[in-house]
């Protein structure tokens, strides 16, 4: 694969990242906190603040550990941000259609 088609990928699977958080975010918002099953992110859903904390922090460490890989480990680099998609997606889902 070429640079510029890798660099194209990556940053495709940034966007797709941080609109499955950004999503996440939404509907973890909208809910009752209560309802929160992520036993780590539970202490951070009382405030708007710790939402965004816990949201944005979570994506910034995996694009920061996606892009220290990316040179070296390309195709990890690239699980790495597939899976966080993948993990916000399920959790926004969930969230919308079970926690009301």
């Amino acid at each position: 694969m070429r640079l510029e088609d890798a660099v194209k990928t990556w940053l495709m699977l940034v966007a797709l990242q941080l609109g499955a958080s950004g999503t996440d975010a939404f509907y973890t918002h909208q809910a009752n906190p209560r309802y929160e099953q992520n036993p780590i992110a539970k202490p951070f859903m009382g405030s708007t603040a710790g939402q965004v904390a816990f949201f944005g922090g979570g994506a910034a460490l995996r694009i920061g550990l996606s892009y220290a890989l990316h040179k070296k480990h390309p195709k990890i680099a690239d699980g790495i941000l597939i899976e966080g998609t993948g993990e916000n997606t399920f959790s926004a889902v969930y969230t919308a259609h079970y926690a009301k």
